[in-house]
């Protein structure tokens, strides 16, 4: 079963790039019991793990991890702050609804396309759970195009019809088009 795979990966390995994906990956797969796991990662000396974990904690319904997500969305670290903003959609907190808001309105904000997924993905269900068949790669741009992961990963959260359409679209010339 692949949460047991991530698990034993997690257990086995030290790469911060392994550690960030299996976390990214147990937040899709796991099961409530696994925010244990998840949580040994919290204090991680490495920013984006500790956003890895807290965005894993949130997807399986644990908000242990919402300060290190609300702080992360002010990192300098780009690749922090991006995740930090999509996982608060997994978070039922007002301070978390607050400061998607905050994104969103700021004319200058970076990641105002995370803050409006993560916006749906809140709006979605008041306890939103993370899909368990996702086929999507988290955080890796696909095709050349940076945000498709992202957009591929909230429409698969949110259950969307546009999902299956968005994967049938024509990549041929190595994007993907916007409508």
């Amino acid at each position: 079963d692949a949460a047991e795979a991530i698990r034993l990966k997690l257990a086995s390995t030290t790469d911060r790039r392994v550690v960030k994906a299996a976390l990214a990956s147990l937040g899709g797969f796991g099961e409530a019991k696994d925010a244990a796991l998840a949580t040994a990662f919290l204090s991680d000396p490495d920013e984006s793990v500790r956003v890895n974990a807290a965005a894993a904690l949130a997807r399986l319904g644990d908000e242990s991890g919402a300060s290190i997500l609300l702080d992360a969305t002010h990192s300098a670290d780009p690749q922090s702050c991006r995740e930090a903003t999509f996982a608060l959609g997994f978070l039922g907190t007002h301070e978390a609804a607050q400061r998607l808001d905050e994104i969103i309105a700021d004319p200058a904000g970076r990641w105002r396309t995370e803050a409006e997924l993560a916006v749906a993905i809140r709006t979605r269900s008041a306890a939103p759970t993370a899909p368990k068949h996702s086929s999507v790669v988290h955080g890796r741009g696909v095709l050349g195009d940076p945000n498709r992961s992202l957009a591929a990963n909230a429409f698969a959260v949110l259950d969307s019809p546009f999902y299956t359409a968005w994967n049938a679209r024509d990549t041929s010339r190595g994007t993907v088009d916007e409508d």
